[in-house]
């Protein structure tokens, strides 16, 4: 069997793109190409080309003045990205309740379950791996490839502030409230409630957005949260057509 293994320049990406999404990159911060070079310990050229990379996926942006900087999302295309999402995750709930076996709901019940104990245990890391791996399982059970790739495009635009996200929905109340919403989830996929899942995933997207919008406006005073605390208006504008 053959081997498989990821060229060098995106398994640059993938690190950098995973800084993006930890918060250590920051939207519309400019990449020092020096530092992040020695800190990866990679040479010159497929540093570049991991830029390339995800200048395409629209992660980077090029500049002839600054040089490469992670992209900071416009108020308009924030609401795009997220009324896009929230139908999509409608649409996976409907078709995961008409394709997911015995199997794919008992998976999702025991990340269900995981998460619970994770709340139990105040792991929010942990919480955080099992909510993806959830939403994940769900989106899989909707057996349509496409919404699946779909998904997972909006997902990749939105991670520049996947940081503040998990900040937020991990604080105050929202936490047990996602749990609360998550049992809801379960209990619609267990009936083969289409339109009611469908109902709940948007809703529960939607819920998440708000928060980090909140989460975002506390943070507005601060210098550092400066550039990435505008585009939640937007997206809290389109969260009320829903």
């Amino acid at each position: 069997m053959a081997v498989i293994r990821t060229s060098l320049p995106r398994q640059i990406a993938d690190e950098i793109r995973n800084r993006i999404s930890d918060g250590n990159l920051l939207p519309g911060q400019r990449l020092n190409e020096r530092e992040l070079i020695e800190a990866l310990d990679v040479s010159r050229t497929p540093f570049r080309e991991a830029i390339n990379i995800l200048a395409g996926e629209k992660l980077v942006e090029l500049s002839p003045s600054r040089g490469a900087s992670v992209r900071a999302l416009s108020d308009d295309e924030i609401g795009s990205l997220v009324m896009l999402r929230g139908a999509l995750e409608r649409l996976a709930g409907k078709l995961a309740v008409e394709s997911a076996s015995a199997a794919d709901i008992a998976e999702i019940k025991r990340l269900r379950t995981a998460m619970n104990g994770d709340i139990d245990k105040r792991d929010v890391s942990s919480w955080w791996r099992h909510d993806t791996e959830f939403h994940r399982s769900i989106f899989n059970a909707s057996a349509n490839p496409f919404v699946v790739e779909y998904l997972d495009s909006i997902s990749a635009r939105l991670n520049v502030y996947n940081h503040f996200n998990f900040r937020a929905v991990t604080s105050g109340t929202r936490w047990l409230a996602s749990s609360q919403e998550h049992d809801l989830i379960v209990d619609c996929l267990e009936r083969r409630d289409g339109p009611g899942l469908g109902d709940l995933m948007e809703v529960h997207f939607s819920n998440s957005w708000r928060v980090a919008r909140e989460y975002m406006g506390e943070l507005a005073g601060s210098t550092s949260a400066e550039v990435e605390r505008g585009p939640f208006k937007e997206a809290d504008k389109h969260k009320g057509r829903a």
